[in-house]
């Protein structure tokens, strides 16, 4: 995923194609991919279900590594001091703007297995309101909130401090953080 849609994916814009067919569609068309990769990534429903199978064998590959690397692929501006070009920061807006809704998450669909065969439930096996889905997130949106006062600090390029600052506010916001 980070190689082919979380690092700037030029291989999907062709310039030449694009300015033929229709110029406008190159930064919405690749966001829109991203956005749901992201949103399918950090559903409620699918964390919920990897909380279930790392609690059934602790080796299994659990929302907070996710999390960690999902981080490390979409935020890496942040610890090699890069300027961020315009996708990568679309891309970490989404990123944050999907960790913010989940502190508040939403039911999901869930899924349950009888003899009739497989039934869909409306909502979740378990409010994600219970869960470690909140915690891990306001956790790692905390991490990312000090990563990003550091990397504003630091940053030459003025869009890429603007962008900071930006994500910083929206954090401040969500989680009610007092200066």
């Amino acid at each position: 995923l980070n190689q082919q849609l979380f690092q700037t994916p030029d291989w999907m814009i062709d310039e030449e194609l694009l300015g033929r067919v229709r110029p406008d569609a190159g930064v919405a068309a690749i966001g829109n991919i991203q956005q749901s990769a992201i949103n399918s990534l950090l559903s409620v429903s699918r964390m919920q279900r990897m909380i279930e199978n790392k609690a059934g064998d602790p080796n299994n590959y659990g929302i907070q590594e996710m999390h960690e690397d999902l981080h490390k692929s979409i935020w890496t501006e942040l610890k090699t001091g890069q300027a961020v070009d315009l996708h990568r920061r679309n891309l970490q807006k989404m990123h944050l703007e999907k960790l913010i809704s989940n502190l508040e998450p939403k039911a999901g669909f869930s899924f349950s297995f009888s003899s009739r065969g497989l039934k869909v439930v409306n909502g979740p096996s378990m409010d994600p309101m219970k869960t470690d889905i909140v915690s891990i997130t306001r956790g790692n949106l905390m991490e990312l909130h000090e990563q990003l006062e550091k990397g504003a600090k630091k940053a030459d390029d003025k869009l890429t401090k603007y962008h900071y600052q930006d994500a910083l506010n929206r954090i401040e916001k969500a989680l009610e953080l007092d200066d």
